[in-house]
């Protein structure tokens, strides 16, 4: 007789000790993915943080200080390899008649296409930054000048092609270009975007909506 109550109680603690194992796990399986679920969402919000600390908010491009990055990094690395890299940068023609005459949110409009346009026809490697207002440069790695012209003047071409629309108007939108190619000469990349800005103003100089730029020497054409 006092085998039976002996297996009851046996089985009883069976019982519990399953039950109170399961809880158990099911608390470590819930923590544990709560814990993946945080991790997630924390690397998400990191990515997030970054893609708001490189990328200028309103174009979606890389921000001045995210692209001279990639522009001095492409300077280092020229002067370890010789690897030659060129640089352009653009000027939106008459912004700001764009942004007095149909308001500021048609010019932001105006910018966004610009750079919509850009960045559908240049590669994957190359970078395309804002530098400031309507002033936005295009990075192209591995380029020479003469190739860097034929793909700017192309993207001039392409956005003089584009319009958009603002009270019932198509504005018809211009960029003006300076494109140069690293040298020998160019002892920092200041002394490259000094040169790129001299050619961009003689591009406005000789009536906009063109591309600007100087062979100097004949590995400028390889």
């Amino acid at each position: 007789n006092l085998i039976m109550p002996h297996k009851i109680t046996i089985t009883i603690v069976f019982l519990i000790v399953n039950i109170v194992g399961f809880i158990s796990s099911s608390r470590i399986f819930t923590y544990r993915r709560n814990q993946y679920k945080a991790m997630i969402n924390a690397n998400l919000l990191t990515k997030e943080l970054a893609i708001l600390a490189n990328t200028d908010p309103l174009t979606g491009i890389l921000n001045r200080r995210k692209f001279l990055e990639f522009a001095e990094g492409e300077f280092q690395r020229y002067l370890r390899y010789h690897s030659i890299f060129s640089l352009a940068v653009f000027d939106f023609d008459h912004f700001k008649k764009i942004n007095d005459q149909f308001g500021h949110h048609v010019g932001d409009m105006a910018l966004k296409k610009v750079c919509e346009v850009v960045s559908t026809a240049t590669r994957q490697i190359d970078k395309i930054g804002r530098l400031g207002g309507d002033e936005f440069a295009l990075l192209l790695p591995s380029t020479s000048l003469s190739t860097a012209a034929q793909v700017v003047e192309r993207i001039r071409a392409l956005i003089e092609n584009e319009v958009i629309l603002a009270e019932d108007n198509q504005i018809q939108m211009t960029v003006s270009v300076g494109v140069a190619t690293i040298t020998a000469d160019d002892d920092k990349l200041d002394t490259l975007l000094q040169r790129i800005d001299v050619l961009l103003y003689e591009a406005k100089r000789k009536g906009s909506n063109r591309v600007e730029f100087k062979i100097t020497t004949e590995k400028d054409n390889l």
